[in-house]
């Protein structure tokens, strides 16, 4: 949008530049475990995007008894949506679709003793290992992303929840 058609400053939107799904499903699961589903690679976006919180907090004043809320309002949730805009479409949706299309079932090589011995290795129920580390892995991210970012207050915290009250 123009400043003329919209009555004041463009809002910007942040583009969509996704994973290349190619490449991810050429280093399958092992280059996914080790490369963007490694622990550290999930973790920096999450320090980046909290990074950003703080700064706006201490740009716009928020906490000190001054500060414009409206201005501060539209710049962190302008961060926020870039935050799930990037966490999701951009980086972990692309990274499910290509565990989806590794994935290669087979039937069961002998049906699970049961009851299951939580000690035991698990059995083999016909699906990679490393896809449901890949999953596990995946659905830590997503709740790390709502908790640091949204979900849990904590006094002193940079969270959108607290900035936003």
């Amino acid at each position: 949008q123009s400043m003329g058609q919209a009555g004041g400053p463009a809002t910007y939107e942040a583009p969509v530049m996704p994973l290349d799904k190619h490449h991810l499903k050429k280093i399958g699961f092992s280059g996914l475990l080790n490369g963007v589903l490694k622990s550290s690679v999930l973790r920096q976006p999450l320090m980046h995007a909290t990074d950003s919180l703080a700064r706006a907090r201490l740009m716009f004043g928020m906490g000190q008894g001054f500060g414009d809320m409206d201005s501060t309002a539209r710049v962190i949730t302008g961060i926020f949506s870039q935050m799930c805009t990037f966490y999701g479409n951009s980086f972990l949706f692309p990274i499910i679709e290509v565990l989806g299309d590794l994935l290669d079932t087979k039937p069961p090589a002998a049906p699970p003793n049961l009851p299951f011995d939580e000690n035991s290795p698990a059995p083999d129920l016909g699906v990679d290992g490393s896809f449901w580390v890949g999953i596990e892995r995946i659905h830590s991210a997503a709740k790390a992303f709502d908790r640091e970012l949204w979900a849990e207050q904590r006094k002193g915290s940079e969270r959108v929840w607290e900035i936003l009250e």
